[in-house]
């Protein structure tokens, strides 16, 4: 499926990183006293010089109710809204704070959907358990599988109606989280079948509900979520689809990915990102990795490279301006391949460009981007909240 639960689940995060701190009391902002006594309040006073914009202060508020509008475009979907409320609070003094979140979205393309999800921290934060369950009905183009499809350049409207489940229990074992996941899915799909492309198997299933049991291993050094200045995060997730279990296929989805970030400076951050993606197994149309999709290279519309294998390699330079704006410059290269056996750095799919950034809470890192990027031998606008990755 080219937007599935991991969609809802990108949007209820982004709600939380962007709106969490936003919405400050009174009582937790701080007031000084003139030398005759008297209080003044703190909106009156200036606001503070923070010497260096790339490390912002997050209060500890025990609870925080946030109901959040969220614009948004990108290629696949152009203009989208997603409304979120979430409540964000701390199950232990030493965890970080967990999230009960309920979003709404719809797009220009005539997308729909909702979710209700859980993100939480317990255990002095030795244990991450996340779930979502949710509604979608998206619409996209389908191009074909591969990296030539067929119907590349004509592409068909592809409908597709998702009720999905999906939890994840990362327990921390020494350095590194290490669990497992559970993803439920019923799914419909619907083609205008007047243009089908060939590459299409006549048999693939256009109605599947299936349980997927699954594995995830993570490392992460970085010194912030939001906006990391410097560290890594190391993951492994694997995906094993059974049709004596349920669905209609076997196979196996795994994805590799590192993130690497450095302080250059007390305003420049330079950060890098591999991830690969593959099939192991024979799996349909709607399970295949999509080249531009889940934090991959921008400049491409995410379903119109879709096949076996999906890899990229791309970094990012970014500078703060002031407390509040900020800028970067990215580039990147990929490939979509059928099997291992046809990699090579020839005819790479790439991409690049720049960035706007405006901080959009006072007391956390979380910004609001638009991104110019050229890929695909035309440019395409982003404007989103939080980093690219």
């Amino acid at each position: 499926m080219f937007v599935n639960a991991s969609t809802a689940i990108l949007i209820i995060l982004t709600a939380y990183d962007s709106f969490a701190q936003e919405l400050r009391d009174e009582s937790h902002q701080v007031s000084e006293t003139s030398r005759q006594g008297t209080e003044i309040p703190a909106r009156f006073l200036p606001d503070p010089v923070n010497k260096n914009p790339l490390e912002v202060s997050v209060p500890q508020e025990k609870s925080e109710l946030v109901v959040a509008p969220i614009p948004g475009y990108n290629p696949s979907q152009g203009w989208m809204l997603a409304l979120a409320v979430q409540n964000i609070f701390k199950q232990d003094s030493a965890s970080q704070p967990s999230i009960l979140a309920g979003v709404i979205f719809a797009t220009e393309k005539k997308s729909y959907g909702g979710a209700l999800g859980y993100l939480g921290r317990l255990r002095e934060d030795r244990l991450k358990i996340s779930s979502v369950a949710g509604y979608g009905k998206i619409k996209s183009d389908f191009y074909g599988i591969g990296k030539y499809p067929t119907n590349k350049d004509n592409s068909i409207l592809l409908e597709q109606e998702a009720k999905f489940f999906d939890v994840e229990a990362l327990p921390k074992v020494g350095p590194v989280f290490f669990g497992v996941s559970v993803f439920y899915i019923d799914l419909k799909n619907k083609f205008d079948f007047a243009g089908v492309p060939p590459d299409l198997k006549s048999e693939e299933a256009l109605h599947d509900s299936f349980w997927v049991p699954g594995l995830k291993f993570q490392w992460d050094t970085r010194d912030n979520y939001i906006y990391p200045t410097r560290g890594f995060l190391s993951e492994i997730k694997a995906q094993f689809h059974d049709e004596n279990l349920s669905g209609e296929y076997t196979f196996q989805k795994y994805r590799l990915g590192q993130d690497v970030f450095f302080k250059i400076s007390d305003h420049n951050v330079l950060g890098f990102r591999v991830h690969l993606d593959f099939i192991e197994g024979v799996a349909p149309f709607y399970s295949l990795p999509s080249f531009g999709g889940n934090g991959g290279l921008r400049g491409y519309k995410m379903g119109k490279y879709v096949d076996n294998i999906v890899w990229d390699i791309q970094t990012e330079f970014r500078h703060r301006f002031t407390d509040r704006w900020g800028g970067v410059i990215f580039a990147g290269v990929g490939d979509v391949l059928r099997t291992f056996s046809e990699f090579s750095f020839d005819d790479l799919l790439s991409s690049y460009g720049g960035g706007v950034r405006y901080r959009i809470a006072d007391s956390n890192p979380m910004d609001f981007r638009v991104d110019a990027a050229y890929g695909d031998q035309e440019w395409w606008w982003y404007f989103s909240v939080g980093q690219a990755f």
